[in-house]
């Protein structure tokens, strides 16, 4: 799941060194691809339903883990950075800061969190938002609060840090930040900056009129019709096609951009 996406455009200019806490993240510049395993807390439940319950993942180091799986040998794993279920959001963003920070210095970046469902992908990248957007009573002030709070997560994380390392170089560089925000579910790529997500039985009813020749396909006699329906497809399914290009680029037509000039 794909919770947004940042953009900056500048001269390649004398970039500052990066600020200490790049430390302790990933080096911006070592390319490739990194692996943080975040365990999730328990969820609270009785002394006598905890006791029964099995311990499934063991943290053995800050780099190693041990699944227990039943009837097999535990599985050990080795990945690049391993945090606990103690491990805060503050903690989760420190370990990917970097990917960042190499925005800034020219070095294109994804922060990608991926898990089963209700493994808490949307709280590490949101925090509390997520939750309370769309309830009843619930203003813009207490979404604010909540992506400014200590709970928040690694997209307005990234954020903040983004402004601070672009306010760190010299006042004459020309560059500019853009932001989308999108979600991918059920395969199919949905922009937040428009609207909410379509319930799914939106989509599915969709999916069961384009499979059964509702139009929504198009049709081979004529250019327009095609491009009609794909327009329909869009509106009533509320998704978006990813394009890849002959380089490898990746873009998504249609996708909300905005300019941001200040947090």
């Amino acid at each position: 799941m794909a919770k947004g996406a940042t953009f900056v455009q500048k001269e390649p200019p004398a970039v500052p060194e990066a600020d200490e806490g790049d430390a302790d993240g990933f080096p911006a510049a070592s390319g490739g691809y990194k692996i943080v395993v975040r365990v999730r807390p328990a969820p609270a439940r009785s002394a006598a339903a905890a006791e029964e319950d099995q311990e499934v993942v063991e943290v053995l180091s800050s780099s190693r883990l041990r699944v227990h799986r039943q009837d097999q040998e535990p599985l050990d794993l080795q990945v690049d950075n391993v945090l606990g279920s103690d491990a805060g959001q503050g903690d989760t963003f420190r370990a990917v800061r970097g990917v960042v920070s190499g925005v800034v210095d020219g070095i294109n970046g994804t922060i990608l969190a991926y898990g089963q469902t209700g493994s808490g992908k949307t709280y590490t990248m949101t925090g509390e938002a997520a939750a309370i957007i769309g309830n009843v009573g619930v203003g813009a002030d207490m979404v604010r609060s909540a992506l400014q709070d200590s709970q928040r997560g690694l997209i307005p994380r990234a954020l903040e840090h983004l402004f601070k390392r672009l306010s760190a170089l010299p006042s004459k560089t020309p560059c500019r930040a853009y932001v989308s925000f999108m979600e991918i579910y059920a395969e199919r790529v949905f922009d937040l900056l428009v609207g909410p997500r379509p319930k799914p039985a939106e989509t599915e009813a969709f999916s069961i009129r384009a499979n059964s020749g509702g139009g929504a396909s198009g049709s081979s006699s004529g250019v327009g019709k095609q491009g009609q329906a794909a327009s329909t497809r869009r509106a009533l399914a509320g998704g978006l096609e990813v394009l890849e290009g002959r380089g490898g680029s990746v873009s998504v037509p249609g996708l909300t951009i905005v300019e941001v000039k200040t947090l």
